[in-house]
């Protein structure tokens, strides 16, 4: 991740970092971090009170690193990963 993701391996806060296998290869790899902790935008779509923010950030995670690895062509193969990782 360090050497091909633009913005890097690090990870802020609370994180995940995940390997996706394909045919028994790495094909991709995924960081997963802790949620910001103000984000209007977020914060207005899911309709959170400031006090239900408080009590509900930690059960938000942030997709922070997605870096498909295979040179190899998959039809849907990102979308494939991502949709497992849920």
């Amino acid at each position: 991740m360090a050497d091909r993701h633009y913005l890097g391996a690090r990870l802020v806060g609370e994180s995940l970092r995940y390997v996706a296998l394909w045919e028994g290869r790495w094909a991709a790899l995924l960081g997963w971090s802790s949620a910001a902790y103000k984000t209007g935008h977020r914060d207005r779509w899911i309709g959170w009170s400031e006090d239900q923010r408080h009590q509900r950030l930690s059960l938000v995670a942030n997709n922070a690193r997605f870096l498909m690895l295979s040179e190899e062509r998959r039809p849907n193969l990102a979308s494939m990963v991502l949709s497992r990782t849920v």
